[in-house]
């Protein structure tokens, strides 16, 4: 059965398929291994787990709640272990489920003072590499789903929020505290945790800026078990690590957000192009119309959207080769969305000699709270934002992404055209019996009047390279526990090359962003990618001066500081009394 019946709409912004439900710590048994590939992670053998008796004696100790696979039966050990993306499974030494800052802190202690293992947070585990479930075999899970509580100060504009707290909690729990809200990603099971320190870009951060952006405070727990504050005034300098680059030093427990009143109108808005898209230039020409749009001054920093192409699916009109939506948030009335924004966009479109009308138009004036229910594609009808309920889906995917440097920089007509065309070859060959989907999502990362590309905001932020005008994600999916089709592993291959040639020729420079994290970059490509050399020279003294163990670490692991000199000037807050232990399993 071909999977046009799955919605490829971007919760977690590369859900690409989404599969049934499983029961949490219960029933469902996964596999010990997936399809071992250059990108599928293949998983080592349990057995393979060295016994660290001295490492669990301590978390026992600890009173912590403990799960691993020598005390706990396999379902329930292979259900803790899992992250959202099935494409990337790892076997942890133990997963532990903290409930309050000192918990966390003496699992910290044990896995630093008994053979330095890994330790990984986690937080809602949709890295897209599997980092939630150490991204790697013999790591330390700690799982903060405990860790969720929200308290809201309407009054100061201010909310406390656990790491473990999930996006749709966050949504309720400010909404229902004086009608607040902050800026987030859309997909509601994510957690804040993970989201808010690699960036955390929705639809309102062109208004108000990112997810990192709004971090006022963070209680945090460095590798040798200290409690620190960091914020403006206090270990600034790791408070500006952490709002970017904030998994490198250690584990948050605390954040203290601004917030915003959300209250008054909203416009939910969603075009849909299928069957008005004759040809390949007809789809090239939409994108031009909206590229145009989003980088005019009739663009309002109250806008936020995406693009997103796919094979049409059943909420499409019918008819058409490839499904083109445009989705998006609007602050405002519906009289001011059209009186501007729609006239504006439609101006574009009559320009090119594009349809009038899309096939299907959704313009509705809603609240905050309804304008994210509306988001979340795949909750209860009679709860969207049911968190509990989406966690317990997984998906299976791969992914690129490429974020497109200079703001000014448009993408030419041969640049779209030559994705495009790839894009409605693939769709024409199709057959009905494909188990696997395709997905080319375009969110405008930037555009007129983008708050989060002010100067003060990047300065305060580890996540400095923001200069860019679109993010664009190619990912492709299977049907969970499915191996993966070498046809779908090729084809997000070449829509990749398209786009890094496409770019070249652009003269644009492509970076991506760490929040949808890429093992297929190599060593020096991520770190490149992600921060710069700027920030990283200053992200690499911070993660010796914070957690000289390396404690905290994944296959995207910050280079050791050899120099003596500079080694004598950065001092540290985490490493007095500590010895980096070689550890017998792989780093």
């Amino acid at each position: 059965m071909m999977l046009s019946a799955f919605a490829l709409i971007a919760c977690c912004l590369a859900s690409v398929v989404l599969g049934a439900p499983y029961s949490n710590f219960a029933q469902h048994h996964l596999p010990p291994t997936l399809l071992s590939s250059r990108h599928i992670l293949r998983a080592r053998s349990l057995t393979d787990l060295k016994d660290n008796a001295a490492l669990t004696d301590c978390l026992l100790s600890s009173r912590l709640n403990v799960i691993d696979p020598a005390r706990n039966d396999s379902s329930m050990y292979w259900d803790a272990a899992q992250s959202d993306n099935l494409a990337f499974h790892f076997h942890p030494y133990a997963i532990v489920y903290p409930r309050s800052t000192q918990e966390v802190s003496a699992a910290v202690i044990c896995a630093a003072k008994n053979g330095n293992v890994a330790v990984a947070a986690r937080s809602g585990g949709h890295s897209f590499g599997g980092f939630g479930s150490g991204g790697q075999d013999g790591s330390l899970i700690v799982d903060l789903v405990r860790l969720g509580d929200i308290h809201s100060d309407s009054a100061k504009g201010v909310a406390n929020v656990g790491p473990g707290a999930r996006l749709g909690d966050v949504v309720k729990g400010l909404w229902h505290s004086g009608k607040r809200g902050m800026p987030h990603g859309t997909c509601p099971p994510v957690g804040v945790g993970g989201h808010a320190l690699c960036g955390g870009f929705g639809p309102t951060s062109r208004l108000w800026g990112m997810t990192t952006d709004n971090i006022l405070e963070a209680e945090v727990v460095l590798s040798n078990g200290t409690v620190v504050v960091a914020n403006k005034d206090n270990h600034e300098e790791l408070f500006w690590g952490l709002r970017g680059a904030g998994s490198f030093f250690g584990i948050v427990t605390r954040f203290t957000f601004k917030t915003y009143d959300v209250a008054g109108p909203w416009v939910f808005l969603e075009y849909r192009w299928t069957s008005s898209l004759k040809t390949v230039a007809d789809t090239v020409k939409t994108i031009e119309a909206i590229q145009a749009f989003a980088m005019s001054e009739s663009n309002p920093a109250e806008l936020g959207f995406h693009l997103q192409i796919q094979q049409p699916n059943m909420g499409d009109p019918p008819g058409g080769t490839v499904s083109m939506h445009m989705r998006g948030a609007f602050r405002g009335s519906l009289a001011t969305f059209n009186g501007t924004v729609a006239q504006a966009l439609q101006a574009e479109l009559d320009r090119r000699g594009l349809p009038l009308v899309p096939d299907g138009v959704r313009t509705d004036e809603v609240d905050y709270l309804r304008l994210m229910e509306d988001w979340d594609d795949f909750g209860k009808a009679d709860d969207k934002l049911d968190t509990l309920a989406e966690r317990l889906r997984h998906n299976q995917f791969l992914a690129r992404t490429s974020l497109t440097m200079d703001n000014t920089k448009a993408l030419s007509t041969a640049a779209v055209d030559n994705v495009v065309q790839l894009l409605w070859q693939r769709a024409k060959a199709s057959t009905s019996t494909e188990n696997w989907a395709w997905n080319v999502y375009m969110e405008l990362f930037g555009g007129s009047h983008a708050r989060h590309l002010d100067k003060e905001l990047v300065e305060a932020s580890s996540m400095q390279q923001r200069d860019a005008l679109w993010l664009i994600q190619t990912s492709v999916g299977m049907m969970p526990n499915t191996p993966f089709n070498i046809e779908a592993r090729n084809l997000l291959q070449q829509i990749d090359a398209k786009w890094k040639q496409s770019l070249a020729n652009d003269g644009i420079v492509e970076k991506s962003y760490s929040c949808y994290v890429d093992l297929s970059l190599g060593d020096e490509e991520w770190k490149e990618a992600y921060y710069g050399k700027e920030a990283l020279e200053r992200i690499t003294i911070l993660k010796h001066r914070y957690d000289p163990i390396d404690l905290f670490r994944n296959p995207h692991r910050i280079p050791r500081i050899d120099d003596k000199k500079t080694l004598s000037k950065i001092g540290g807050d985490a490493g007095d009394n500590y010895v980096a232990v070689s550890h017998p399993l792989p780093r």
